[in-house]
């Protein structure tokens, strides 16, 4: 199973991947730190997760969620933000997120 996690601060990137692999045993995973990087990723490779974050250096999550929409098959797609407002809930939510959740102090530390 391939997945895509999209986050600019590698240490969230990094525990990420660390808590998936210890409670998985997945191994098959593609990191981008900003949202043209993100964008490259999922036009050479569909994932099947998509774990994004709505802050990004050049761009917005939003634009990556609405082109992972837009793939076939479909990603899961998981908001992971310190943005915790309901409407950016909804917006991440309407472009055709899976789950939005927030960001926990330990996991970016």
């Amino acid at each position: 199973m391939n997945i895509l996690i999209v986050d600019d601060a590698e240490n969230v990137r990094h525990n990420i991947l660390r808590l998936l692999v210890q409670e998985s045993g997945m191994n098959t995973f593609r990191q981008a730190a900003s949202c043209s990087e993100a964008m490259v990723c999922l036009e050479t490779e569909v994932p099947a997760i998509l774990i994004v974050d709505l802050k990004l250096p050049d761009g917005s999550g939003f634009e990556i969620i609405e082109k992972a929409s837009q793939l076939t098959p479909k990603p899961l797609i998981i908001v992971l933000s310190n943005f915790g407002l309901t409407k950016f809930r909804e917006r991440a939510l309407s472009l055709g997120a899976s789950y939005f959740l927030i960001k926990l102090k330990n996991l970016t530390s």
